[in-house]
């Protein structure tokens, strides 16, 4: 066990840190902590099948203007509806993975699991390249998670529903 102010190695049977004086007990759970991981869990969820539409639709609509018989002008050195084709595929295909990792960090969060948490930090800084949106939920997702009222709050839920509390 460690202290989680100044990281010494304390031993287990420790009421107090013998470098700086903390308490080693767990700090009371927040209430208002838990409405913020619940917020910022399904935030993530939201933002996941949100933008998995768009991954769909970059995904599907490409081979639907394919079967459209469209002239191409002979100057056009290649087929630029094939091209685009895919390159929209890649590009939804990439999405899509993204928002998998997004569902499933918020899923993680709500069941308060230590994988969730590191997920979800992940998957907030990826966000962060969503403007406006994505910036705003990636944000709100580090103040959440990284603030010490917020890590306590989850490491203290998370050892519960893993079973590492006793």
């Amino acid at each position: 066990m460690y202290c989680y102010q100044c990281g010494i190695e304390l031993s287990e049977q420790a009421k107090f840190c013998s470098g700086c004086g903390r308490s080693t007990a767990p700090a009371p759970p927040k209430k208002n902590m838990e409405m913020h991981v619940q917020v910022v869990a399904w935030l993530f969820i939201c933002s996941a099948v949100l933008y998995g539409m768009l991954g769909i639709a970059l995904l599907i609509a490409p081979r639907i203007l394919e079967m459209i018989p469209i002239p191409i002008p002979p100057d056009v050195p290649f087929d630029v509806i094939h091209f685009v084709s895919a390159v929209a595929g890649i590009l939804g295909a990439a999405i899509l993975i993204v928002c998998a990792g997004t569902a499933a960090a918020g899923v993680g969060l709500l069941q308060y699991q230590t994988w969730g948490r590191t997920l979800a930090l992940v998957m907030a800084a990826v966000m962060l390249l969503k403007v406006p949106f994505g910036t705003f939920i990636g944000i709100y997702a580090f103040w959440v998670l990284l603030s010490r009222p917020g890590r306590e709050y989850y490491e203290h839920k998370s050892a519960l529903a893993e079973g590492r509390a006793g």
